[in-house]
C-alpha cells in the first residue's frame, strides 16, 4: 500500500512549553486509525500539524510523498472535521454541505445536478435531510457535527482528519456515525485519522490504534495489542477490565471504580 502520511521526529512547543516530543509514525492508504490519549497529550496539536495549521519545531511531515503541499493541494486531498465551527454568517445546512464540492472546482464554480444529487445522498446517509433548509447556526451541537461530517464527505478526499467527530452526539448517533465512516473506508479505501476519547468505539471500528501519553507515542498497533489493562493504567491512571466484545470480538474496556 502507498504511504499517505509520514511523520518523522516531530517536536512542537507553545512558547516555552513542549507539547510533542520526537513523534514518529506513518499511515498507509486505506487505514482507519484512531489516536487516543488523555486531555493535553498532544492529539489535536498533532492533527493540526498534519494539515498545516501549525508548524513543527523540529522534524518533518510528508503528505502523499511531498513535504510541502500547497494550500490548494491540501484542500483537494484532505478533509478536516473539527470539534465545532463558529461562523458569523449563517448558511443553510444544504449550503454548508455543498461547500465541500467547491475545492474540486477550477476557478468560478456553480453547483450542477451531479453535485446536488451527491449532497442529497449525503444528507440522507447522515439522517439530516430534514435539516437541509435550516440555518447551521440554529442547530444543536450534535446536529452541527453531522453537518460538518457531511461537508467533509462532499469533498471526496483521499485523507480525512477527524477531531473527536462524535463528541457532541448521543450514543445512537455516535454508533451511526462510526458505522458510516467504516462503511466509507471499506467501500472507497479513504484513509482516516480519528482523534477520539472513546476506547470502545475506536477498538470496534478502527484497524489501528495509537495511544499517546505526555506528547509521545506510547503504543501503536492493533486494538488488541494496544488497549491492554496495563497500557490503559499507565496512560490514563485508571484500572480497567479488558475482555472481548461478545458480538464483534474486538476489545471491550470496562472502567473500574
Amino acid at each position: 500500500m502507498d504511504e499517505v502520511l509520514k511523520i518523522e521526529g516531530i517536536d512542537f512547543s507553545y512558547g516555552n512549553g513542549n507539547v510533542l516530543y520526537n513523534v514518529n509514525l506513518s499511515v498507509n492508504e486505506g487505514e482507519m486509525l484512531a489516536i487516543l490519549g488523555p486531555n493535553g497529550c498532544g492529539k489535536t496539536t498533532l492533527l493540526r500539524l498534519i494539515y498545516g495549521a501549525l508548524k513543527a519545531s523540529r522534524g518533518r511531515i510528508t503528505l502523499f510523498g511531498k513535504e510541502h503541499l500547497s494550500r490548494k493541494e491540501v484542500s483537494e486531498k484532505v478533509a478536516i472535521v473539527s470539534k465545532s465551527e463558529n461562523t458569523s454568517i449563517s448558511f443553510l445546512v444544504s449550503e454548508m454541505v455543498m461547500m465541500g464540492r467547491y475545492v474540486k472546482s477550477k476557478g468560478i464554480w456553480f453547483e450542477n445536478n451531479e453535485d446536488k444529487k451527491m449532497i442529497a445522498g449525503i444528507l440522507d446517509e447522515l439522517h439530516i435531510e430534514h435539516l437541509s433548509a435550516k440555518y447551521f447556526n440554529c442547530l444543536s451541537s450534535g446536529e452541527q457535527q453531522r453537518v460538518l461530517i457531511g461537508r467533509a464527505l462532499a469533498q471526496k478526499p483521499e485523507l480525512m482528519l477527524l477531531d473527536e467527530p462524535t463528541s457532541h452526539l448521543d450514543i445512537s448517533h455516535q454508533l451511526e456515525c462510526h458505522s458510516l465512516l467504516k462503511k466509507l473506508n471499506d467501500s472507497s479505501g479513504m484513509t482516516m485519522v480519528i482523534i477520539s476519547h472513546d476506547l470502545n468505539l475506536a477498538a470496534q471500528f478502527c484497524s489501528r490504534i495509537i495511544l499517546m501519553k505526555d506528547g509521545r507515542v506510547f503504543a501503536d498497533g492493533h486494538a488488541g495489542d494496544v488497549l491492554t489493562e496495563q497500557n490503559i493504567r499507565e496512560v490514563y491512571g485508571i484500572d480497567t477490565i479488558v475482555d472481548g466484545n461478545p458480538v464483534t470480538g474486538t476489545p471491550r474496556v470496562t472502567l473500574l471504580s
